[in-house]
């Protein structure tokens, strides 16, 4: 399968930073398609190095999936038992032998391919951490730091200007960015007082 898309890597490093900081459980929802309810990814962290992961199951999820995109799960290395505990896909992971990052791949890599996630779904994650604000507000830091090498913004085709180093962090215009931040600190912590 290809490569994720570039939107998508907030969304990796949002779930590697909770797998990283041991979250005991986490639950990131996403909104968006032709979903009533739509698809999640959670964790819980079992004893010792285990990771359990799971992405949502037909039971929850409406419109439920295709059987090519349940084949996709499978393909994937997710596995579904009816006759388990949980009607959800899942996977068990030792930490030992897998980076938070190469976990939050997974994980994204079912939300793209299976459910058909992309940079039109806006997400929900709970429990809110700190760190998640702050890693938001990092990338608004970034933003600042960019100067004379002129860019095309891929969401708004804009020009803007890059790092003087040649090479930008970023692919989208300040503007475009702050509107993305409000949408994810809003999709995490909800509406904030006063906006």
């Amino acid at each position: 399968m290809s490569d994720l898309p570039k939107y998508l890597r907030p969304i990796i490093n949002t779930l590697a930073m909770y797998i990283e900081q041991k979250v005991d459980y986490f639950t990131m929802q996403f909104a968006g398609g032709n979903y009533e309810f739509g698809p999640y990814v959670q964790a819980l962290h079992e004893h010792g190095n285990i990771l359990l992961i799971e992405a949502i199951g037909n039971e929850y999820l409406e419109p439920p999936l295709s059987e090519a995109n349940q084949q996709t799960m499978l393909f994937l290395g997710w596995r579904f038992n009816a006759a388990s505990y949980s009607p959800n896909y899942s996977q068990f992971i030792d930490l030992t032998k897998q980076s938070p990052e190469e976990i939050a791949i997974i994980m994204v890599q079912a939300l793209y391919f299976a459910y058909g996630v992309d940079e039109s779904y806006e997400f929900e994650i709970k429990p809110a951490l700190e760190s998640a604000r702050l890693f938001i507000e990092n990338l608004n830091q970034t933003k600042e730091k960019l100067m004379n090498d002129e860019l095309i913004c891929s969401e708004c085709k804009d020009p803007f200007q890059g790092s003087g180093e040649g090479v930008s962090p970023l692919k989208h215009c300040p503007k475009c960015v702050e509107v993305m931040q409000e949408r994810m600190l809003t999709a995490i912590f909800g509406k904030v007082k006063g906006d």
